[in-house]
């Protein structure tokens, strides 16, 4: 049996026995489980980069002497021991206008897809149902505001090394 073939029947199985499961997500639940886990991860790379910009400009400032590379190597391995809320709390502390609030909404619906009731979530945001789908409106919009009011905020705390451009 090639390594393929061994991948697809292991991913078989994991399949059938999902599709068996209380909290199957259906397809489309699955598309928008990812969006939100994407979102999640990315807002978390932007709130890690804050970080390291941060701590790198004041480590620069006592100790001009020190190298990037050094800076870098010993930011990014605290960050990476850091949950999201200690990387939000930290960010915060810089007083720059973090977007908490469009950040905790995008926490709460990655907690709740992460850990998902399935018929909790088949219910609130079934694509065959007019209630469903704005439930699925709002969950976006919730996703693309906390996008759009990173990258304001980021502009903003940062403007001497990203720009905003017009679309």
């Amino acid at each position: 049996m090639s390594i393929d073939e061994k991948i697809e029947e292991i991913l078989q199985r994991l399949d059938n026995r999902e599709s068996t499961h209380q909290d199957y997500l259906s397809p489309e639940l699955k598309r928008i489980q990812a969006r939100v886990l994407a979102t999640h991860a990315h807002l978390e790379a932007s709130l890690e980069n804050r970080i390291f910009i941060q701590v790198a400009r004041d480590e620069q400032k006592l100790n001009p002497q020190r190298s990037w590379q050094n800076i870098s190597t010993s930011v990014a391995t605290v960050v990476s021991y850091l949950s999201w809320r200690d990387k939000v709390r930290t960010v915060k502390v810089f007083g720059d206008g973090l977007p908490t609030g469009n950040l905790d909404k995008v926490n709460e619906l990655r907690n709740k897809f992460a850990h998902p009731k399935g018929r909790d979530l088949r219910d609130q945001y079934n694509e065959s149902t007019l209630v469903g789908k704005e439930n699925i409106f709002a969950l976006l919009k919730v996703l693309d505001d906390g996008m759009q009011a990173m990258d304001d905020y980021l502009i903003e705390a940062l403007p001497d090394i990203l720009e905003k451009t017009d679309d």
